[in-house]
């Protein structure tokens, strides 16, 4: 899913970064700079390697949570919190089971800081 340059910067400065590589990335180039790659995927497969120990470059966008990667419903709930620290949304509990995938979680993120729900 691609979002505007508008919706990057808006996202990198409530982060408190820039929209540098991400830019970068929509103008072509590889959007990795110096090794680091902080999208909201990125950082969403990192919150769930760190909670139950699957490796975030094994985690594809479409593989279903329990189903493909069997996490537990407490571990859904400890990434829940853990996107809510790092992440800086709400995340209800409807919210977390509701989410299938990566994908889906990453959608939901972006949509919540968007001002949506």
């Amino acid at each position: 899913m691609e979002i505007s340059r508008e919706a990057q910067e808006k996202l990198a400065a409530a982060l408190g970064g820039t929209a540098t590589a991400a830019g970068d990335k929509a103008a072509g180039g590889t959007g990795d700079t110096a090794g680091t790659d902080d999208t909201v995927r990125t950082r969403i497969a990192r919150i769930i390697e760190g909670s139950t120990g699957i490796d975030a470059d094994e985690i594809t966008d479409d593989a279903d949570l329990s189903d493909d990667l069997h996490i537990s419903s407490v571990s859904l709930i400890e990434i829940a919190i853990h996107i809510e620290d790092e992440l800086h949304v709400r995340v209800e509990e409807e919210d977390i089971y509701s989410a299938h995938s990566l994908a889906d979680l990453v959608s939901f993120v972006e949509k919540a800081q968007s001002g949506g729900k």
